[in-house]
């Protein structure tokens, strides 16, 4: 196969993959909301500053680390969840978590990120371990 589309094959497949896996993952966090507190979120983000550095999360994830780690730009995969993923979504996690209890006194609003982000990064390690295996 050329190589060329044989990169945009893996290419697709990840992100085919990873993006079917947050659906599902958010979709299992909406539910366990919905049946702990009998309505689903009244708001997405805990104020302007947490839309913000979640738009910022996003854009620096989908310009920055999946590229560089479907091109091998990384030593790699598994240091890179390690080294790069792993310490990013943490400070994500520490920042949402610390407004979301500035500003609600719901404990399930922050409990629904770590939800959703926990989820998308076990979904995220599934996916590496499988091309590492796989050898791709």
């Amino acid at each position: 196969m050329n190589e060329n589309l044989w990169f945009l094959v893996e290419l697709f497949s990840f992100l085919f993959l990873f993006a079917g896996g947050m659906a599902l993952t958010m979709t299992l966090t909406r539910r366990w909301y919905v049946k702990r507190n009998g309505q689903d979120r009244l708001q997405n983000y805990a104020n302007e500053a947490h839309r913000k550095v979640s738009l910022g999360f996003v854009v620096v994830a989908v310009v920055v680390l999946i590229p560089s780690i479907n091109l091998d730009m990384t030593p790699s995969r598994h240091w890179s969840f390690l080294f790069i993923v792993f310490p990013f979504c943490l400070l994500y996690l520490g920042i949402g978590t610390y407004l979301w209890k500035n500003e609600s006194s719901n404990k399930d609003d922050y409990r629904y990120d770590w939800w959703i982000l926990g989820g998308i990064l076990v979904w995220y390690m599934l996916i590496m371990s499988g091309m590492q295996w796989l050898g791709v």
